[in-house]
């Protein structure tokens, strides 16, 4: 079970690396150096983006979302 619950992760990141970090762009490099830069450059943008998204929901006070029906 452990084993699948990973690989949701795995598929959940892949698609958001693909679908909103690169957008359909095409890696510029043409050597093997370049192409590990432009992905270790978007890894971390990618890391650094979900940290302020947690950072920013565990900040926010905690509501109820059906205390208003």
């Amino acid at each position: 079970m452990r084993l699948y619950h990973e690989g949701w992760e795995i598929e959940s990141a892949y698609y958001a690396l693909r679908h909103t970090l690169v957008n359909g762009r095409v890696l510029r490099s043409g050597d093997p150096f370049g192409i590990e830069q432009e992905m270790s450059a978007q890894l971390t943008l990618y890391q650094l983006l979900r940290t302020a998204m947690v950072d920013a929901v565990e900040s926010a006070p905690v509501t109820d979302s059906d205390s208003d029906r």
